[in-house]
């Protein structure tokens, strides 16, 4: 399974299972993390960073924002995604969720527990978000958000309102 197919995972599941009413992906913050997946639900925040490999899992913990200051991190709920045994669950730092995919499914191992180190951070997010949705004023409902392309391999989404067709 490739990074973009666990990412699109973690986008259905942050819109479906976790009911987040406004979910993006690839959105990044000016520290360095891209999150893979970010949902509001209410005023609580579930961040999804998406994992291919043992050694994705490690270089993500080398990042200097996570060692140096953790604090940063987004979400109120945080969660590692990854195809069963990529990681464990005693691998997890404190509070950290973790999500396998099984099949079609999500599988919950771990339940994230809530963090209030970066509440705003969150906020940040969404209402730099939000400064780049345009309404159509033509009588249709159209949105488009510009200012989130990452890089060539992949484009950031926005849903709204819960799952997308």
């Amino acid at each position: 399974m490739t990074h973009d197919d666990l990412v699109e995972r973690a986008r259905r599941w942050l819109a479906g299972k976790q009911q987040c009413s406004v979910v993006a992906t690839e959105i990044k913050v000016g520290y360095g993390e891209i999150a893979d997946a970010i949902g509001w639900k209410g005023i609580a925040s579930h961040v999804v960073e998406c994992k291919t490999s043992r050694a994705d899992y490690v270089a993500d913990w080398k990042k200097q924002f996570r060692a140096d200051a953790p604090w940063l991190g987004l979400g109120q709920y945080r969660w590692y995604m990854c195809e069963p045994d990529v990681i464990t669950e005693t691998q997890l730092p404190h509070k950290w969720g973790l999500l396998y995919v099984v099949g079609n499914g999500v599988r919950i191992v771990r339940k994230a527990e809530a963090q209030t180190e970066n509440y705003g951070g969150a906020v940040d997010v969404l209402l730099s978000i939000l400064r780049r949705v345009n309404i159509a004023d033509d009588g249709h409902t159209s949105l488009t958000v510009r200012g989130y392309t990452i890089s060539t391999r992949s484009r950031a989404t926005l849903t709204l309102g819960g799952e997308a067709n």
